[in-house]
This record gives C-alpha cells, structure tokens and sequence, in this order.
C-alpha cells in the first residue's frame, strides 16, 4: 500500500488514472482577446452573450439587455479559451518526480514527517489553473499552434 501510494505521488496520478489509461485530458488554455480563429482548435468566451426572448413590451423589457454598449470593464473581464485535447496517457498536470512528491508531501524533511502544516495540495493561488501545471501545457500550446497572454507561441522545448 506505501508503495503504491509513493508510486502515485511521484508520477501524479490517482487510482482512477491508473484504470483509465486510454482516457484522454481536454483543457481549456486561456489565451489573449485578439487572437484569430484558427482551424487547429475550438475558442469558447466568457461569460457566454445572453439569449434573450424576442418580443418584450415596454413594461417587460429587462434592465440588462445587450443593447447597451460593453464598457471598459466588460471587456476586461471576458475571457477567451482555447480547447486543447491531451492524448491518452499525457497528464497536463504531472510536475516531474521531485516537484510531484513535493506538491503532496511538502518541501522539507520536517513537512514530510510531522504534518503540522496544511497539504500543498490545498494550495489553490494561481488564477492559471487550481492545480500546477506541467510542462506538457506548453507542448500542448506548440502543438496546436495557441499563443500564451503575450501572444507568443512557445518555442520547441520550451517548458
């Protein structure tokens, strides 16, 4: 069972990983506002346009309709995606065996055997993703042709 469990760790994955092994990640990666459309991959933007009811009368109309005008702050907090499809077997979220132990476990000798601390899996402070990513994101970004928020294209081998 310690084994099996270290195992896990190392490689960051679950029981359920380990039964689905053909089962394939999809990520959503956010990219910038202005990137074209690209046939290499699917977009999605946040929040989605209202779909509202045809007809209203005057009394009925709501005070939120798309007629207005987006302000500035609109537009800051719309958010576009790129669907990005990870092949069975790749883990978007494997860190590599040190940085995967220590993200469970703790950084020190101290946090591994006297676990006074909180887990570093409860660690939630990146706006990127709940969990760390690894470098398969940027192959992923390569691969499918998708720019990072400053609108570069990772380079080959770039982690």
């Amino acid at each position: 069972m310690t084994l099996t469990a270290g195992r896990y760790i190392l490689t960051n994955t679950t029981n359920i990983d380990m039964l689905r092994k053909r089962q394939s990640s999809t990520l959503a990666v956010r990219i910038p506002h202005d990137t074209p459309p690209s046939s290499n991959y699917r977009t999605i933007t946040y929040p989605l346009p209202s779909t509202e009811p045809a007809a209203y009368t005057a009394e009925a109309r709501p005070p939120n309709t798309s007629a207005r005008p987006k302000t500035a702050r609109d537009h800051m907090a719309t958010r576009t995606f790129a669907i990005l499809t990870a092949t069975a077997g790749e883990n978007p979220w494997d860190l590599g065996l040190g940085e995967n132990w220590k993200a469970v476990m703790g950084r020190t000798v101290a946090e591994w055997l006297l676990p006074l601390r909180r887990s570093p899996c409860c660690h939630h402070h990146s706006m990127e993703s709940d969990y760390p990513y690894g470098p398969l994101v940027n192959e992923l970004r390569r691969r499918y042709g998708v720019p990072d928020l400053e609108g570069r294209i990772p380079a080959q081998g770039a982690s």
